[in-house]
């Protein structure tokens, strides 16, 4: 039997000491450490941001990535049908998640904080889940109306912390994906998750933060925690027992 080697896991408190700094891959926006939080500075742009780092080994294992968020109150919504974005890009072909084709392709989870006045109301606290780039053997169901008390044009309270979370499971060559909005202590769900499936999933490696601002916003979100986390599959699980019980029996064969 041929083993699966254990991925890679990732964490940071943005302290900015030791492993704790910037991600190694940052595009467009301003991203800094700021008070021990990673802080995204991007105004007026209508473009994707991003900020990369590499997970060797994880493609084909179970993962979640988890991260603290908090959008300050000096953010604006957009004017008109723009909408603000926050989240996740995951099992990226390449570091900066700008994947139109297969090599390149990656995994965007989101979740629409803010938006203008004439935006379709399901564009206000939306979570989704996209593959872009290769769209083969991909299903997604998208959420609607996960508010906490927002003002107008935002689905969450600003200057409040919550918890964003995107899980991936692997059941044989499936990959099931859920991204959920939680409270600041990840435990307590916020609406319902958007889910999607995978039967073809992708194999990239670069996980981080991925977000877009509408035109005339001002998006200033602090992170912090961010978590990406292999798992053992339940079919490596199975094998490592297996595997366990052989060498038991081998050892009392020896005995």
């Amino acid at each position: 039997m041929v083993m699966q080697a254990q991925a890679a896991s990732y964490s940071n408190d943005f302290s900015g000491t030791g492993a704790n700094t910037d991600l190694p891959t940052e595009t467009n926006g301003s991203w800094a450490l700021s008070s021990g939080t990673y802080r995204s500075n991007y105004n007026n742009s209508e473009t994707a941001s991003s900020a990369s780092i590499p997970v060797p080994g994880i493609a084909g294992t179970n993962f979640t990535i988890t991260t603290q968020f908090t959008v300050a109150a000096a953010s604006t919504a957009p004017i008109g049908t723009g909408v603000n974005t926050i989240g996740f890009g995951a099992l990226g072909g390449n570091a900066t998640f700008s994947g139109d084709t297969v090599p390149n392709a990656f995994y965007l989870a989101d979740f629409s904080f803010a938006s203008g006045p004439t935006a379709p109301a399901i564009d206000t606290g939306r979570l989704r889940i996209l593959s872009l780039g290769d769209g083969a053997g991909f299903t997604g169901v998208n959420t609607s109306s996960n508010f906490d008390g927002a003002t107008t044009g935002f689905a969450i309270q600003k200057g409040v912390t919550y918890t964003l979370r995107l899980t991936g499971t692997y059941a044989g060559s499936t990959l099931n994906l859920a991204l959920g909005l939680f409270d600041a202590a990840g435990t307590t769900q916020i609406g319902t998750s958007a889910t999607a499936t995978d039967t073809s999933p992708l194999t990239g490696t670069n996980f981080g933060y991925r977000e877009r601002t509408a035109t005339t916003t001002v998006l200033d979100v602090s992170y912090d925690n961010l978590s990406i986390v292999p798992e053992p599959s339940s079919a490596l699980l199975v094998g490592l027992a297996g595997f366990g019980l052989i060498g038991i029996r081998r050892r009392r064969r020896t005995a």
